[in-house]
């Protein structure tokens, strides 16, 4: 067994015997760690990156034992000093729509000037190369991105916070999958209009003619301030929340759909966070 294989089934079983210890992620499936995934390549993302013309960064690199990233963003600067849309994708790696979707969205806004001609973007559309390449929900260290903001973190995380920290994003969307629920939902931490999310969700529901999940209130987890010192282990947008962000939240789109589905619900739900900013 090659180094790279022992290593990834290594880290597998660790993330099994984690979530099975866990009473909460007891009935959690196969899919929470692993999807068959297309071969998929950092590189052929990259070059698709560049394609687009945009103005690419690096937030910075992170090193394994035999492979290194480095995780590009794409900014759009239509607004001079105006904080703006952060968007996140690929913290788990099997969850691939977010990766698309985040892809298209910067597509999109590359191909027409006038999408959202008031609003500045700061897109990282990959966070975890390494599991996404694999269709493996962690990072090569056998580390839940998504569960590491706080305490010392992962590498991932570490680029992530100190991207927050310069860029004061005015909105931040954190692109997910749920291998347990049917149809969709949005997570978000202490909104400032606790009535606009499950409006929206309904909205959305309405005009693909998908369904919300069914088993999450109104299809919106709402996640009041004072939770927020009770989880010792925040996401990403809790995290974001609790350093300032007004509007934080986590679009959830269910692994059973087929993936343009995905795609199209992620898409949609972004347009409408992203239209609300200006009313």
């Amino acid at each position: 067994m090659s180094f790279k294989l022992a290593s990834l089934t290594s880290f597998l079983l660790i993330g099994l015997l984690t979530a099975c210890s866990n009473p909460a992620s007891s009935a959690a499936s196969w899919s929470d760690f692993w999807q068959q995934a297309p071969k998929q390549k950092v590189s052929a993302l990259n070059q698709r990156l560049k394609s687009t013309h945009l103005t690419m960064q690096s937030v910075g690199s992170i090193h394994y034992a035999q492979q290194s990233f480095t995780l590009p963003l794409i900014r759009v600067q239509r607004i001079a000093k105006q904080a703006p849309v952060c968007i996140f994708a690929g913290v788990h790696g099997n969850e691939v729509a977010g990766t698309e979707a985040a892809l298209s969205f910067i597509e999109d806004l590359a191909k027409n000037k006038k999408l959202y001609p008031h609003t500045n973007f700061v897109i990282l559309p990959l966070v975890n190369p390494w599991g996404w390449e694999r269709g493996f929900r962690y990072n090569f260290e056998g580390q839940d991105i998504a569960r590491n903001f706080a305490l010392e973190g992962t590498q991932e995380t570490a680029l992530i916070k100190s991207l927050l920290a310069r860029e004061h994003c005015q909105l931040v969307v954190d692109l997910h999958e749920d291998s347990t629920h049917s149809g969709f939902y949005l997570l978000t931490y202490a909104n400032p209009d606790p009535a606009f999310t499950p409006k929206l969700v309904q909205a959305v529901a309405d005009e693909l003619g998908i369904a919300a999940a069914q088993n999450v209130p109104a299809g919106v987890y709402q996640i009041a301030a004072k939770e927020f010192a009770t989880n010792a282990r925040p996401t990403l947008a809790q995290y974001a929340r609790e350093q300032g962000v007004e509007q934080t939240y986590i679009i959830e789109t269910s692994m059973a759909l087929p993936l343009p589905q995905r795609v199209a619900i992620q898409r949609r739900v972004l347009d409408k966070l992203i239209e609300n900013l200006s009313h």
